[in-house]
């Protein structure tokens, strides 16, 4: 692959916008590195005029015809999701790009994707079809919050999906401790508090060979959630085998929580409160340990104070948590306003965006 892409190097064109560009620049590297080429951002000038309208622009358009154009984007807000609109329509219908790919770290209106619930826009639908329209062909995302409805609105627009799992990153991470737990003959599971959560968990245990405990939760107001304690197990595990298969190391015994060591997955880690109101039912019925898992960091205003993260560790409801590195923590912080002098763990998401777009350059290479 690698020689491949040496080969057509000329053929991409790569913009790192300004809101994550470290990140971005991260995933470049990466893919410098295991490619063996040596592609590096185009310029853009941001820019506006007195009457606020944007007027950036691309220092190199006349470098942009007939080639292949990845862009980089986090857009966390209305004006990083303008700035794309703008680059993304430049590219593609003004100076003549032979495809656009966007790479997008953190999905905009990822949550916002239920089409039974009529009184909810349903902007993730709309905001693909808008990539579309756009001019957008190919979108690398990393562990959207329902695949489904993502890769059905994808489709129905016409933009070529291409996700990215950060599962053996988070694996290779935990493994150390993991096998510390089980020197000392200590029991480790996943645990899946709801049906939504049961595919993300799963992938994770089966990376560490261990079961994942699966139970229906109820949300009794705001973030605080219970199991549903009307659940039938026999018909709740026959749901779940009907989705992933017989085969699939999975329980809906909640006994099997006593004296474990339990690690929980999500998408995204925004105030907190779900995730921890999760752990205290876990530790209701006995774990040992509870340790948390985040792809995104969004981490709306409060959230260290739902995780209590600087008050003793007794009093945290996770022993550890982990959190990637997709987007910035919080919005509109610093990176050192959103860190936590190493109290939540950072895990790098680098590899796993690289690794997919590589996949995705080799197959635009010479076309």
């Amino acid at each position: 692959m690698a020689p491949q892409l040496h080969d057509h190097e000329d053929e991409f064109v790569v913009f790192g916008c300004a809101e994550h560009h470290g990140f971005h620049a991260g995933v470049m590297d990466s893919v410098n590195d295991v490619a063996g080429i040596n592609l590096t951002f185009a310029h853009i000038s941001y820019n506006f005029w007195p009457d606020g309208e944007s007027g950036s622009f691309i220092d190199c358009p006349e470098e942009i015809e007939g080639k292949h154009v990845i862009i980089f984007t986090t857009p966390v807000n209305d004006k990083l999701e303008l700035q794309l609109r703008d680059l993304v329509c430049a590219c593609k219908w003004q100076y003549g790009a032979k495809s656009v790919s966007v790479v997008m770290t953190f999905m905009r209106y990822r949550r916002q994707d239920r089409p039974e619930k009529n009184h909810e826009i349903t902007r993730l639908r709309w905001f693909l079809h808008g990539l579309k329209a756009w001019g957008v062909d190919h979108l690398i995302v990393c562990d959207p919050h329902n695949l489904k409805n993502t890769q059905q609105y994808c489709t129905e627009a016409g933009v070529e999906l291409h996700v990215c799992m950060p599962t053996k990153l988070f694996a290779n991470r935990v493994d150390r401790t993991i096998k510390t737990l089980r020197t000392e003959g200590a029991k480790v599971v996943g645990y899946a508090p709801d049906f939504g959560s049961i595919a993300r968990v799963l992938a994770f245990a089966i990376e560490i060979n261990t079961i994942v405990v699966a139970t229906p939760k109820e949300r009794l107001n705001g973030d605080t959630v219970n199991i549903d304690a009307a659940f039938d197990q026999v018909e709740y595990l026959a749901q779940i085998h009907a989705e992933f298969g017989e085969d699939a190391p999975i329980t809906c015994d909640q006994t099997e929580l006593e004296g474990a060591h339990v690690f929980m997955l999500d998408d995204e880690l925004s105030t907190g409160g779900t995730a921890a109101s999760v752990s205290a039912l876990a530790r209701k019925a006995g774990a040992a340990s509870v340790r948390f898992i985040a792809t995104h960091p969004v981490c709306s205003p409060g959230w260290k104070n739902v995780l209590r993260i600087y008050r003793e560790a007794e009093e945290r409801p996770f022993d550890q948590v982990f959190l990637g590195t997709t987007r910035p923590r919080g919005l509109d912080q610093t990176t050192y306003e959103g860190s936590t002098g190493g109290r939540v763990e950072r895990v790098d998401i680098t590899p796993t965006f690289a690794h997919e777009l590589i996949k995705l350059m080799a197959d635009l290479a010479g076309k």
